[in-house]
């Protein structure tokens, strides 16, 4: 009887929970929730008097093996123990452990809520905060949740942990969120409360809420329909040193197949616009947008009217939003949120005049505060809306210039025409006979007989251009005694005359 150990089913348990070694059991691993039920039956399977031995042994050593049990999984283990041994009188202290952990996890809540419509639509951020709902009573046993808005491990701040080893409480919950978050959510920014906020009364009765961080995400498809659970750490002092529990958010439904989202809440918008002409040598007017806002400031499209009649609009540089703190003096929890964005404007190239004036965008939605400055050097003056542009911005439409410079081709091109024309003209007239390009006999002829022919001569000169014809007839088909003419002086010759 001395002999008879619950090692076998000792082992088997530590392994349905991650590891056969207990003290390498950690929250990273995953239990098999089917064991503990096994391990009962194959217990109370044993012969006669052992069952009641063996259960009795294992249920004594469910408080005694707490100490090597790490505080992530004591929750874990203590709920599979318990399927094994059920109410046994022997797991008393354990039971007490069970139930204090059991009214701890009853006692808080990890809640979160969208900043505005669950409307998010793709490609456009939006918040989600992040809230403890919590009873009086664990607030004051656990001594208040500051220390969960700390990274005590970080230098330069002393941190007391209350026997508990220092732990950076902020980065790993935004690790343990960016993990859960980051397939279907870019997650753009975590920004917690400060280390000193205090809980505030809940709409439930009894319960109090704690802010504890605001969540910049941005959907990555229309089809996404939830946001996953969050998981959050929570450590407290017990009998066996301290104990985390870990306290799930329930999913959040949301909308992102709308084309176009919802506008997030905004107020307290201050607006600051500032024209740098610094670089006009090339063309560009340069102007700055800065706004802030509680709640997310709008894109820049949704937050000003740039539709400018005398510029057009080159590169947006838009920086996109960012959340710079929770609002330190605000009843309900708000964040407050930045835009900067870089229009560049180029000026146009068709106007009837250059632009001498430059109007400030007017915002699209009401704003508390608005405004205007410019670049002296390097300094900065506050101005009015509409300021006097110190360049020249552009290119005019001169139609007038291009009358100027069509002027003077049509009339040159007029007067080489004239020239050509007259030209022509002359040559048309001394070109009416021409000299044939081969001077022969049948060829003078032919020219002479069509001068006799077509040409208003006078009498006397028709009289002496047939007697010119009859001498060269005569000459060349008649007497060859008679002397040779010139053929190309008479062809000239008579060219000449009938004109």
């Amino acid at each position: 009887e001395e002999e008879q150990s619950t090692e076998v089913y000792d082992h088997w348990y530590y392994a349905s929970l991650g590891a056969s070694d207990l003290g390498r059991v950690d929250h990273k691993q995953t239990p098999d929730a089917r064991q503990p039920a096994l391990i009962r039956a194959a217990i109370q399977a044993l012969p006669g008097e052992a069952s009641e031995y063996h259960l009795t042994k294992f249920a004594n050593g469910l408080f005694t093996r707490m100490s090597a049990v790490k505080p992530t999984v004591k929750f874990r283990y203590l709920t599979g123990g318990f399927e094994i041994v059920g109410d046994h009188s022997q797991a008393r202290e354990a039971r007490k452990l069970y139930d204090y952990y059991k009214d701890l996890v009853t006692e808080i809540k990890l809640t979160t809520r969208v900043d505005g419509s669950s409307n998010v639509g793709v490609g456009e951020p939006f918040g989600v905060f992040v809230e403890l709902l919590h009873t009086p009573e664990i607030e004051r046993e656990s001594g208040g949740f500051g220390r969960y808005l700390q990274n005590q491990n970080n230098q330069g701040n002393f941190y007391y942990n209350y026997g508990r080893p220092l732990e950076n409480y902020r980065d790993k919950f935004q690790e343990s969120i960016t993990a859960a978050l980051s397939e279907n959510f870019e997650v753009l920014s975590v920004t917690f409360q400060s280390e000193d906020v205090t809980s505030r009364a809940a709409k439930e009765f009894g319960w109090r809420v704690t802010p504890y961080a605001y969540v910049l995400l941005k959907s990555r498809g229309a089809q996404i329909d939830k946001i996953p659970s969050m998981k959050m750490d929570l450590d407290f002092l017990d009998t066996s040193g301290f104990v985390m529990l870990p306290i799930h958010s329930p999913a959040l439904p949301i909308d992102a197949s709308k084309s176009e989202p919802a506008g997030r809440p905004t107020s307290k918008l201050e607006i600051t616009q500032t024209l740098d002409e610094r670089q006009a040598d090339k063309g560009k007017l340069v102007l700055e947008v800065k706004a802030t806002a509680h709640g997310l400031v709008p894109p820049l499209d949704k937050l000003l009217d740039l539709k400018s009649g005398e510029f057009e609009i080159g590169e947006i540089d838009d920086r996109g939003v960012s959340i710079s703190r929770f609002d330190p003096e605000s009843s309900e929890p708000v964040v407050i949120s930045e835009r900067t964005c870089t229009v560049t404007l180029n000026g146009r190239t068709d106007l009837a005049a250059l632009p001498t004036e430059f109007t400030f965008p007017g915002p699209k939605i009401e704003a508390d505060k608005i405004t205007y400055q410019r670049y002296n050097d390097a300094d900065l003056d506050e101005v009015e809306q509409k300021v006097s542009l110190e360049k020249q911005y552009g290119d005019v439409k001169r139609p007038w210039l291009w009358g100027l410079l069509v002027i003077p081709a049509i009339a040159l091109a007029g007067g080489a025409a004239w020239y050509m024309n007259r030209g022509r003209v002359k040559q048309s007239t001394a070109s009416r006979f021409q000299v044939p390009a081969q001077v022969t006999p049948f060829s003078v002829l032919a020219l002479l007989r069509n001068i006799q022919a077509n040409d208003g001569l006078s009498t006397d000169m028709h009289r002496e251009l047939a007697g010119s014809i009859q001498s060269l007839e005569r000459h060349y088909f008649a007497d060859t005694s008679v002397p040779a003419p010139d053929l190309r002086s008479v062809a000239e010759s008579w060219v000449s005359k009938a004109r």
